[in-house]
């Protein structure tokens, strides 16, 4: 398995082990820790008192479904470990879903859905939209994480690319309206179904967000539909010419 080092940018070759490891192109000291059900890497200093202890809890709650316990266990790993960056990202992003309320559903709840200001921004306040992409951006356990972050440049990209990854699967691909499914079977072509959606967004992010902020999440997006779908026939690049990127 390869990753990018988040010290010089390049791809290393990561060995089977959770101990620290130099890399293969710039030398320097690095280890892999989990990214939801993926790894990424992080620059090796020195453990944080606790943080074994606490990414034990972390993987334990990795495999927990019900968000409920998810957050139990993460707050005991917080505990643990306040400033370890594991603990903090799985936090981030499970958003508030542990306060899910079967009685009264609200997507809100759903970290990955602050996408949709970006999709469907009408059916949103301005009041509302605002505050979504404000968290999206720049909200509070964010801003912690990028402080923990050895690389915030690297921890912003990985972060929008899983957010968009998750609102392409949970929002777009399972559903009959973009992801061209009709009763739970796949009848149209996955990229070409979901490519007006996507690119809707893309060019709403113009629209609705700061140009910096915007370039960000739009290259998330490319590269979170490339990675759902291949689109090796272009169809996300036909479908911004439509909309007039």
């Amino acid at each position: 398995m390869k990753l990018l080092c988040p010290l010089c940018g390049e791809e290393t070759q990561v060995p089977d082990t959770e101990e620290a490891f130099a890399c293969e192109k710039c030398g320097k000291r690095v280890r892999r820790v989990a990214y939801g059900k993926a790894f990424l890497l992080q620059e090796a200093g020195a453990s944080l008192p606790g943080e074994e202890q606490a990414l034990a809890l972390v993987t334990k709650a990795e495999d927990e479904e019900d968000p409920v316990r998810k957050k139990k266990l993460l707050d005991e790993a917080l505990a643990l470990c306040p400033d370890s960056l594991a603990v903090n990202r799985e936090l981030l992003h499970l958003g508030r879903l542990w306060q899910r309320n079967p009685r009264k559903p609200d997507f809100h709840i759903i970290k990955c859905y602050l996408l949709h200001a970006l999709q469907e921004p009408e059916e949103e306040t301005p009041q509302m939209r605002e505050e979504m992409l404000r968290e999206l951006m720049a909200g509070d356990d964010l801003q912690k994480c990028l402080r923990l972050a050895s690389s915030p440049e690297e921890f912003m990209t990985q972060y929008l690319q899983r957010i968009c990854r998750e609102y392409i699967q949970i929002f777009l691909a399972s559903s009959g309206q973009y992801g061209g499914r009709v009763f739970g079977f796949q009848m149209f072509n996955r990229a070409r179904a979901m490519a007006p959606a996507v690119a809707r967004m893309i060019r709403n992010a113009d629209r609705l967000m700061p140009p910096d902020e915007a370039k960000q999440v739009q290259s998330a997006l490319k590269e979170a539909f490339k990675q759902e779908t291949l689109d090796e026939k272009g169809w996300l690049d036909k479908a911004l010419q439509e909309v007039g990127e």
